[in-house]
Protein backbone atom coordinates (compact mmCIF):
# COMPACT_ATOMS: atom_id res chain seq x y z
CA UNK A 1 0.00 0.00 0.00
CA UNK A 2 1.13 3.13 -0.65
CA UNK A 3 2.42 5.13 1.94
CA UNK A 4 2.35 9.30 2.49
CA UNK A 5 5.02 11.77 2.45
CA UNK A 6 4.25 12.31 6.23
CA UNK A 7 4.13 9.01 6.75
CA UNK A 8 7.64 8.09 5.18
CA UNK A 9 9.25 11.41 7.40
CA UNK A 10 7.73 9.79 10.44
CA UNK A 11 9.59 6.37 9.70
CA UNK A 12 12.40 8.41 8.93
CA UNK A 13 12.29 10.40 12.42
CA UNK A 14 11.69 7.45 14.00
CA UNK A 15 14.72 5.23 12.48
CA UNK A 16 16.64 8.05 13.51
CA UNK A 17 15.52 7.38 16.76
CA UNK A 18 17.15 4.27 17.63
CA UNK A 19 20.58 4.00 16.19
CA UNK A 20 23.23 4.26 18.50
CA UNK A 21 24.09 7.59 19.16
CA UNK A 22 27.33 8.79 17.67
CA UNK A 23 26.85 6.16 14.94
CA UNK A 24 27.14 6.88 10.97
CA UNK A 25 23.56 6.13 10.58
CA UNK A 26 22.19 8.06 13.39
CA UNK A 27 24.61 11.38 11.70
CA UNK A 28 23.17 11.07 8.05
CA UNK A 29 19.36 10.41 9.01
CA UNK A 30 19.19 13.14 12.00
CA UNK A 31 21.05 15.34 9.08
CA UNK A 32 17.85 14.11 6.63
CA UNK A 33 15.30 14.88 9.70
CA UNK A 34 16.93 18.72 9.30
CA UNK A 35 16.90 18.87 6.00
CA UNK A 36 13.46 18.02 5.67
CA UNK A 37 12.36 20.95 7.60
CA UNK A 38 13.38 22.96 5.07
CA UNK A 39 10.36 21.22 2.45
CA UNK A 40 6.80 22.45 3.35
CA UNK A 41 4.57 19.94 3.43
CA UNK A 42 2.96 20.51 0.60
CA UNK A 43 6.28 20.57 -1.52
CA UNK A 44 7.17 16.88 -1.40
CA UNK A 45 5.87 14.98 -4.56
CA UNK A 46 5.97 10.97 -4.93
CA UNK A 47 7.10 9.73 -8.24
CA UNK A 48 7.00 6.13 -9.20
CA UNK A 49 11.26 6.44 -9.74
CA UNK A 50 13.89 8.41 -9.54
CA UNK A 51 13.44 11.44 -7.95
CA UNK A 52 15.11 15.30 -7.05
CA UNK A 53 15.16 17.84 -5.28
CA UNK A 54 15.20 21.33 -6.29
CA UNK A 55 15.96 24.72 -4.53
CA UNK A 56 14.15 27.78 -4.61
CA UNK A 57 16.95 30.76 -4.21
CA UNK A 58 16.51 34.49 -2.75
CA UNK A 59 17.63 36.06 -5.99
CA UNK A 60 18.67 39.64 -4.02
CA UNK A 61 21.48 37.09 -2.39
CA UNK A 62 22.05 33.86 -3.68
CA UNK A 63 20.67 31.89 -0.55
CA UNK A 64 18.48 28.92 -0.36
CA UNK A 65 15.07 29.57 0.27
CA UNK A 66 12.85 26.36 0.29
CA UNK A 67 13.23 23.20 -1.78
CA UNK A 68 10.90 21.38 -3.14
CA UNK A 69 11.47 17.03 -2.87
CA UNK A 70 9.76 14.36 -5.24
CA UNK A 71 10.80 10.90 -4.31
CA UNK A 72 9.69 7.13 -4.33
CA UNK A 73 6.85 6.30 -2.01
CA UNK A 74 7.53 4.11 1.12
CA UNK A 75 11.31 4.11 0.05
CA UNK A 76 13.49 5.46 2.89
CA UNK A 77 16.67 4.80 1.35
CA UNK A 78 15.10 7.17 -1.66
CA UNK A 79 14.39 9.89 0.27
CA UNK A 80 17.55 9.88 2.19
CA UNK A 81 19.15 10.01 -0.99
CA UNK A 82 16.80 13.02 -1.65
CA UNK A 83 17.17 14.78 1.61
CA UNK A 84 21.31 14.06 1.22
CA UNK A 85 21.25 16.68 -1.96
CA UNK A 86 19.97 19.13 0.25
CA UNK A 87 22.25 18.63 3.42
CA UNK A 88 24.87 18.97 0.13
CA UNK A 89 23.27 21.87 -1.28
CA UNK A 90 23.43 23.74 2.38
CA UNK A 91 27.02 22.84 3.56
CA UNK A 92 29.02 23.12 0.15
CA UNK A 93 26.94 25.69 -1.26
CA UNK A 94 28.22 24.61 -4.89
CA UNK A 95 24.63 23.95 -6.73
CA UNK A 96 24.25 20.57 -5.13
CA UNK A 97 28.30 20.06 -6.54
CA UNK A 98 29.24 17.11 -3.20
CA UNK A 99 32.63 19.05 -2.39
CA UNK A 100 34.28 22.39 -2.33
CA UNK A 101 35.38 24.21 -4.70
CA UNK A 102 37.44 27.39 -5.73
CA UNK A 103 36.39 27.20 -9.11
CA UNK A 104 34.10 30.40 -9.94
CA UNK A 105 30.65 29.78 -12.21
CA UNK A 106 28.83 31.52 -14.42
CA UNK A 107 26.19 34.05 -13.14
CA UNK A 108 23.03 32.57 -11.43
CA UNK A 109 20.42 32.94 -14.14
CA UNK A 110 16.61 32.59 -12.27
CA UNK A 111 13.08 31.85 -13.63
CA UNK A 112 10.14 33.36 -12.05
CA UNK A 113 10.02 30.53 -9.45
CA UNK A 114 13.25 31.68 -8.25
CA UNK A 115 15.18 28.29 -9.63
CA UNK A 116 18.54 28.00 -11.40
CA UNK A 117 17.78 27.71 -14.81
CA UNK A 118 21.24 27.34 -15.76
CA UNK A 119 22.09 25.02 -12.56
CA UNK A 120 23.65 22.45 -14.74
CA UNK A 121 26.34 24.86 -16.57
CA UNK A 122 26.99 25.97 -12.84
CA UNK A 123 27.68 22.43 -11.54
CA UNK A 124 30.12 22.07 -14.33
CA UNK A 125 32.23 25.19 -13.61
CA UNK A 126 32.62 23.43 -9.96
CA UNK A 127 33.96 20.41 -10.95
CA UNK A 128 37.10 19.80 -10.26
CA UNK A 129 38.62 16.13 -12.49
CA UNK A 130 40.97 15.18 -9.38
CA UNK A 131 37.86 15.20 -6.93
CA UNK A 132 36.21 13.61 -9.67
CA UNK A 133 38.65 10.90 -10.06
CA UNK A 134 39.17 9.85 -6.57
CA UNK A 135 35.42 9.81 -5.69
CA UNK A 136 35.48 7.16 -8.94
CA UNK A 137 38.59 5.27 -7.28
CA UNK A 138 36.51 4.88 -4.43
CA UNK A 139 33.10 3.87 -6.08
CA UNK A 140 35.37 1.29 -7.87
CA UNK A 141 36.81 -0.14 -4.63
CA UNK A 142 33.60 -0.29 -3.52
CA UNK A 143 31.94 -2.03 -5.75
CA UNK A 144 34.79 -4.51 -5.93
CA UNK A 145 34.28 -4.85 -2.02
CA UNK A 146 30.33 -5.64 -2.71
CA UNK A 147 30.86 -8.40 -5.17
CA UNK A 148 33.01 -9.82 -2.22
CA UNK A 149 30.03 -9.83 -0.77
CA UNK A 150 28.01 -11.69 -3.48
CA UNK A 151 27.36 -15.19 -0.97
CA UNK A 152 25.32 -12.89 1.82
CA UNK A 153 23.80 -10.76 -0.38
CA UNK A 154 20.50 -11.62 -2.02
CA UNK A 155 21.49 -11.08 -6.14
CA UNK A 156 18.47 -8.35 -5.82
CA UNK A 157 20.53 -7.11 -3.63
CA UNK A 158 23.91 -7.12 -5.21
CA UNK A 159 22.27 -5.68 -8.66
CA UNK A 160 20.76 -2.40 -6.68
CA UNK A 161 24.06 -2.06 -4.86
CA UNK A 162 26.06 -2.03 -7.94
CA UNK A 163 23.38 -0.04 -10.25
CA UNK A 164 23.72 2.46 -7.44
CA UNK A 165 27.20 2.79 -7.35
CA UNK A 166 27.23 3.02 -11.34
CA UNK A 167 24.86 5.59 -10.67
CA UNK A 168 27.43 7.51 -8.25
CA UNK A 169 30.18 6.87 -10.86
CA UNK A 170 27.97 9.03 -13.92
CA UNK A 171 27.91 11.60 -11.90
CA UNK A 172 30.72 11.90 -8.68
CA UNK A 173 30.45 15.78 -8.09
CA UNK A 174 26.70 15.63 -7.33
CA UNK A 175 25.58 11.79 -6.78
CA UNK A 176 28.49 10.59 -4.44
CA UNK A 177 27.02 11.10 -0.80
CA UNK A 178 23.78 10.73 -1.84
CA UNK A 179 24.50 6.74 -3.23
CA UNK A 180 26.73 6.66 -0.38
CA UNK A 181 23.80 7.51 2.33
CA UNK A 182 20.75 5.56 0.29
CA UNK A 183 22.84 2.22 0.33
CA UNK A 184 23.67 2.92 4.19
CA UNK A 185 20.51 2.64 4.68
CA UNK A 186 19.49 -0.24 2.54
CA UNK A 187 22.27 -1.93 4.51
CA UNK A 188 19.89 -1.32 7.37
CA UNK A 189 17.01 -2.16 6.56
CA UNK A 190 18.27 -5.29 4.98
CA UNK A 191 19.69 -6.74 8.38
CA UNK A 192 23.71 -6.47 7.84
CA UNK A 193 24.34 -3.62 9.68
CA UNK A 194 27.13 -5.05 12.76
CA UNK A 195 25.75 -4.93 15.87
CA UNK A 196 29.44 -4.68 17.49
CA UNK A 197 28.92 -8.16 19.44
CA UNK A 198 29.29 -10.40 16.53
CA UNK A 199 32.74 -12.99 16.62
CA UNK A 200 32.69 -12.77 12.84
CA UNK A 201 31.59 -10.70 10.09
CA UNK A 202 30.10 -12.01 7.34
CA UNK A 203 30.83 -10.77 3.70
CA UNK A 204 27.37 -8.31 3.47
CA UNK A 205 28.83 -7.14 7.17
CA UNK A 206 32.04 -6.03 5.75
CA UNK A 207 30.85 -4.82 3.31
CA UNK A 208 28.37 -2.88 5.32
CA UNK A 209 31.82 -1.33 7.33
CA UNK A 210 33.21 0.10 3.86
CA UNK A 211 30.02 1.95 3.09
CA UNK A 212 29.93 3.11 6.68
CA UNK A 213 33.37 4.57 6.54
CA UNK A 214 32.97 6.14 3.50
CA UNK A 215 29.64 7.61 4.47
CA UNK A 216 31.23 8.71 7.72
CA UNK A 217 34.20 10.73 5.84
CA UNK A 218 31.22 12.64 3.61
CA UNK A 219 29.32 13.33 6.43
CA UNK A 220 32.35 14.86 8.82
CA UNK A 221 33.12 16.71 5.34
CA UNK A 222 29.49 18.44 5.26
CA UNK A 223 29.42 18.97 8.90
CA UNK A 224 32.60 21.38 8.55
CA UNK A 225 31.83 22.73 5.67
CA UNK A 226 28.12 23.72 6.72
CA UNK A 227 30.19 25.46 9.71
CA UNK A 228 32.49 27.42 7.65
CA UNK A 229 30.70 27.52 4.53
CA UNK A 230 27.85 31.09 4.16
CA UNK A 231 25.80 31.92 1.67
Amino acid sequence: MPTTPAQDLKKLQDMAKVMKPGSTLSNVLKEACKMAALVKNSDYAQVPGGGNAVCKYDQATGASDGYKVRYQSGNIGNLVHELTHIAVNESYKRDFVNYASKNVPPPAIYNNTDNRTNEADRQGAWMDQAKNNGIVATLDTLKKEANKAKTSLTAQQLADVNNKLDYGRINPHIEFETVLNQILVWMYEWGYMPSGTEDKLTPAQQFCQKIDAAAKTRYDNRAKEYKVSTW
